[in-house]
């Protein structure tokens, strides 16, 4: 079963990416612009995992992937 485009689009403009990484992920907390969290991905003991709102970006700096945008 195939995903149309549009209803993909239609969930990332609807879905929080906040309440969405939260939810099932990470716990974040508000710093500044961003959202903060430890990522589950790999050891780690200090918050790399953020989230903005404002670019619709995701990233986690101790993970050697590139920077994800959710729209």
């Amino acid at each position: 079963m195939r995903i149309e485009p549009e209803a993909i689009d239609k969930l990332k403009r609807e879905v929080d990416l906040v309440a969405l990484v939260q939810a099932h992920w990470v716990s974040l907390k508000k710093r500044g612009q961003s959202w903060v969290g430890v990522c589950l991905f790999h050891d780690d003991n200090t918050p790399s995992f953020t989230v903005n709102l404002r670019t619709n970006l995701y990233h986690c700096y101790g993970c050697p992937r590139p920077m994800k945008r959710w729209t």
